[in-house]
């Protein structure tokens, strides 16, 4: 019996060591997007590259949606569903286009490891509204914030260069 709980917790370890391979795919992928905008997209404006990857998303997403189940009567008739729609439409807008557009300029006037960096603040920021919504900080949380700007601090301070006698 304790072989066979033993295992299954090796399996459960096994599943989501694989899905933390995700999280190490999404940094290489963003330091990829940082490096691109940078060098090879310098001349585009920055809401032209917004709307097409939104655009490029859109499309998929489009599709998926036409496949999918989804209750489209539903979606129409309920009021509430209209008002959380309105709401997703807002968060796009102004959470994540906003916020692209001013990656991208931000990324136009400094340096890519510059622009990353700024991102990794983010948690710094979700623990703030967090707390603002009453949910407790605790220590693992503050370990990990202080991991972050750590590397934060590492990848963007200036390097000394070595006097020669």
């Amino acid at each position: 019996r304790d072989l066979h709980v033993r295992s299954r917790r090796q399996r459960q370890m096994c599943i989501r060591d694989r899905y933390v391979m995700f999280i190490v795919l999404a940094a290489f992928c963003y330091a990829i997007n940082a490096n691109v905008l940078k060098y090879k997209l310098p001349n585009i404006p920055a809401l032209g590259i917004v709307f097409m990857s939104f655009l490029f998303m859109f499309i998929p997403a489009f599709i998926v949606l036409c496949f999918s189940n989804f209750p489209f009567s539903d979606f129409t008739s309920d009021p509430l569903i209209m008002e959380s729609f309105i709401y997703i439409i807002i968060l796009a807008l102004f959470g994540t286009a906003i916020a692209k557009v001013l990656y991208i300029k931000l990324l136009a006037i400094s340096t890519p490891v510059f622009s990353v960096s700024t991102t990794y603040l983010m948690p710094v920021v979700a623990i703030f509204w967090g707390l603002l919504d009453g949910e407790d900080f605790k220590l693992i949380q503050f370990v990990g914030t202080s991991i972050i700007l750590m590397g934060v601090y590492l990848v963007t301070k200036k390097k000394v260069p070595k006097k020669t006698p």
